[in-house]
């Protein structure tokens, strides 16, 4: 019996141990934005834990003489390293590239793509992506972006794959966001105008996800979150999976989705009557959370698979910064991670009984 209050202690401590911060309290932490820059925002996850994102010296991002910089904070939302200023006139992406790199795409006419080391402070430009803007990377050296008009792969091996239209190979195609499985979705040309589609790692279209659709992310499991124009000229939050569209429209104007985890939760933003935006999570069986807690006119990024949200929100001083929202509840992950040690305590306490 005495070893039975040793030993039980000790168990839930390891399980508390093994579960995420998440899992215990809702936390909703500006990260770090140091004074000299007016704006801030967290774009990705860095595979080894923490944050990427851009900051600069302007309040808003799309404006001329803009000077930005890529950031990489840590998991408490501290900046703990800067990349050099390499564009005056802004970024189009800040993306985990691999552990310790971050893949940073200046404007067009500012430069090339380059590999940010933030252990080394090292420089690697991407030499064979001229004229090319970079989004999203897999986290494992591969990514996607747009050279001389047309959607492309390029591999960790450096080899560049145009991702092909639904016409034909030519001009016109984008491509926004990829997974771990390299599979890419963005907009090619059809006969009838622009549709959203899923490219494979070879470059083919997989999925014609229709007319007007604008993809935004996609899963490892393919499912794919954006939004779409209606005949009617309306604008809706659109969730494609195997082949099956769900379209949401009645929660306000303009309703997008802007990032899906593994898990099926989606992040989204949706204007009211005023004209100002509101956040939201819907989880996969469809129910909605808003997220208007995290501050003003808070604009959602990116959801991890432990349910971390990242993005950006206003702040009092009229600056932008970078935001990071834990969640209250624990993710199903969570529990599955802590699941056997949960049984080695229910066999203990089951000896005990008997």
């Amino acid at each position: 019996m005495r070893r039975m209050f040793v030993v039980l202690p000790a168990l839930i401590a390891l399980v508390l141990s093994m579960m995420p911060r998440s899992c215990f309290a809702s936390v909703v932490c500006q990260a770090e934005l140091p004074m000299e820059y007016g704006y801030g925002s967290l774009t990705d996850f860095l595979p080894g834990g923490g944050y990427v994102g851009i900051i600069g010296d302007s309040s808003y991002p799309a404006i001329s003489d803009y000077t930005a910089k890529a950031g990489v904070w840590d998991a408490s939302g501290k900046l703990i390293a800067q990349s050099p200023t390499m564009s005056v006139r802004g970024m189009t992406a800040a993306v985990a590239f691999s552990e310790n790199e971050v893949l940073c795409s200046p404007e067009v006419g500012e430069g090339k793509p380059y590999v940010w080391n933030i252990k080394t402070g090292v420089i690697t430009v991407l030499d064979n992506l001229t004229g090319s803007i970079m989004s999203a990377s897999d986290g494992a050296g591969n990514c996607v972006g747009r050279q001389d008009g047309k959607a492309i792969l390029r591999k960790n091996d450096g080899t560049v794959v145009t991702l092909r239209g639904l016409v034909s190979d030519e001009a016109g195609s984008e491509v926004w966001a990829m997974n771990s499985n390299l599979q890419s979705v963005g907009l090619a040309s059809g006969v009838d105008g622009q549709h959203g589609v899923i490219w494979d790692g070879a470059g083919n279209v997989i999925a014609d996800l229709g007319l007007d659709f604008d993809p935004q992310d996609i899963s490892d499991d393919g499912q794919v979150v954006g939004f779409q124009w209606t005949e009617a000229g309306d604008q809706a939050a659109v969730n494609w999976k195997n082949g099956v569209l769900a379209v949401v429209d009645d929660i306000g104007l303009y309703p997008m989705f802007t990032g899906v985890n593994n898990l099926g939760r989606i992040i989204g933003s949706v204007y009211d009557a005023s004209g100002t935006p509101h956040a939201f999570l819907q989880d996969a069986d469809g129910t909605r959370k808003w997220l208007d807690a995290v501050g003003t006119e808070f604009r959602p990024v990116k959801i991890g698979d432990n349910g971390v949200i990242i993005g950006s929100s206003y702040i009092t001083d009229g600056r932008t910064a970078p935001v990071i929202l834990t969640p209250a509840v624990p993710e199903p992950g969570s529990f599955v991670l802590a699941l056997p040690s949960l049984m080695v305590i229910g066999a203990l306490r089951w000896r005990r009984r008997r």
